[in-house]
C-alpha cells in the first residue's frame, strides 16, 4: 500500500541519501559512525578520535548530504523537516 502522493518519493530519497553516506563514511572515510535509525529518524555521529584526512572526506559527504536533503526538503517541505546539531 503506498502513502499519501509525495510521502513515498520523500521516504525514498531520504533513506537512499541516508545509508548511502553512512556507507561512504566507512567506504571513504575508514569512519564507523554512531548511527541511529527508526521510522522517521536518523541520529549520526562522528567519533572523536579521526584523523585529519578522515575529517575533510567526512565534511564533504555530509555537506553532499544536507544538501541533497535540503533540496528534498525544500521540493516536499510538507513531508519532510531538517534540524541540524553542530556540537
Amino acid at each position: 500500500m503506498s502513502g499519501t502522493y509525495g510521502h513515498d518519493i520523500v521516504c525514498s530519497a531520504v533513506s537512499v541519501l541516508s545509508i548511502t553516506t553512512a556507507n561512504n563514511l566507512e567506504r571513504m572515510a575508514d569512519i564507523s559512525p554512531i548511527t541511529e535509525m527508526r521510522e522517521g529518524y536518523l541520529y549520526v555521529e562522528l567519533p572523536k578520535d579521526l584523523t585529519s584526512e578522515q575529517e575533510k572526506t567526512a565534511q564533504i559527504l555530509l555537506t553532499a548530504f544536507v544538501g541533497a536533503i535540503k533540496e528534498v526538503a525544500d521540493e516536499y517541505s510538507k513531508f519532510i523537516q531538517l534540524k541540524e546539531n553542530k556540537e
